[in-house]
């Protein structure tokens, strides 16, 4: 699976449409607990590529953006694995 999309283009790419449609809603709840928390870690979930491959993301952190004012949430992950081939990284 080619995962390499430019910065600008995965920066841009609102993380609601990264998630399978049934699995928008249970999606919510790592979600909310960022916003309580400020974090989380240890989150896994498949993902779809823009290539419409599906791929599992693992050992990724979330965190809230803005010290002082809210301006949303990013995520990390340290590994992957494609769902329809043998691509991963660990």
């Amino acid at each position: 699976m080619d995962l390499s999309v430019n910065r600008c283009t995965v920066s841009r790419i609102h993380s609601r449409y990264s998630v399978e449609p049934l699995a928008r809603q249970p999606r919510k709840r790592p979600l909310e607990a960022v916003a309580r928390q400020s974090y989380i870690d240890a989150y896994s979930g498949v993902r779809i590529a823009t290539s419409g491959c599906r791929f599992l993301i693992a050992r990724a952190t979330g965190w809230n953006l803005g010290e002082v004012e809210y301006q949303g949430q990013a995520a990390k992950f340290s590994a992957w694995r494609d769902l329809h081939g043998s691509d991963s990284r660990a």
